[in-house]
């Protein structure tokens, strides 16, 4: 009689930590893929806001080079130098034949958020990274472009 009872609470014992073992992994899986779901919305957040910001400025450049004056200007806004402080994206403007097209690409995630923009001014198609973004109204060629004006 004592030998079945101690090999029942070992049994007994092993049965609880290998479920206790069992429900952790389930734990640590879900709350991984909860992680990794929250960083995804955190990073279309963050492109979201960094698009809607650009597309602002070369709105606004848009506007002033309608005054018809020759204007150079410059905004070189402070945007994070990684998406979600880990993932380095970059920001293309292309002139496409009915409409302006800024892309804002973050490679390593494969998310990519397009904005069609109808503007009155030339665009030059450029590109740049997002911790050296810039946009330009460039007067002497009329046109908007990111990186700089040429000279």
């Amino acid at each position: 009689m004592i030998g079945e009872r101690a090999s029942s609470v070992a049994v007994g014992t092993a049965l609880t930590l290998a479920i206790s073992g069992v429900l952790v992994t389930g734990l640590l899986l879900g709350s991984a893929s909860l992680l990794d779901l929250q960083e995804e919305r955190a990073a279309d957040d963050q492109v979201s806001d960094i698009g809607s910001d650009a597309v602002n400025y070369l709105h606004s450049f848009d506007r002033l080079n309608e005054t018809g004056d020759r204007v150079n200007a410059t905004a070189a806004p402070n945007y994070p130098d990684r998406i979600v402080d880990s993932y380095n994206y970059n920001l293309h403007l292309e002139d496409g034949s009915t409409s302006t097209t800024l892309r804002v690409h973050v490679p390593t995630l494969n998310l990519e958020r397009e904005y069609r923009i109808d503007l009155d001014t030339e665009v030059r198609n450029s590109t740049v990274s997002g911790a050296s973004f810039e946009a330009n109204l460039c007067g002497n060629d009329g046109e908007l472009a990111l990186g700089g004006c040429e000279q």
